[in-house]
């Protein structure tokens, strides 16, 4: 059979044989099926995850909300008033720690 490739295709068809005889060993019925199988179920469980992370990457984006004017302004009154704006629309932003004033959620 294999004397009826080319000759420069033999020497892989030997290793795919090989390969093949190989996988018979450990798994009589599927052989290297059986692995591209397994393989393709990872593919696709990975694929969930990382959609998974991306949604949750996107929830959590959304969720952050700052007004970027007030990072650029430096004089604590205007970062007081930003930070009670923001609070406005987060509830969870600019909440009062000991007498401080938190600057965010980061």
């Amino acid at each position: 059979m294999v004397q009826q490739l080319p000759v420069h295709l033999r020497a892989e068809a030997a290793e795919c044989m090989s390969f093949e005889a190989t996988s018979r060993i450990r798994d009589p019925i599927y052989g290297c099926a059986g692995i591209i199988t397994q393989l393709q179920h990872q593919i696709i469980q990975a694929k969930r995850e990382v959609a998974k992370i991306q949604a949750k990457i996107t929830f959590y984006s959304a969720q952050v909300h700052v007004d970027p004017a007030c990072l650029t302004q430096s004089h604590y009154a205007q970062k007081q008033e930003c930070t009670l704006q923001t609070s406005i629309s987060n509830p969870s932003f600019g909440e009062s720690r000991g007498g401080e004033f938190d600057d965010g959620p980061f």
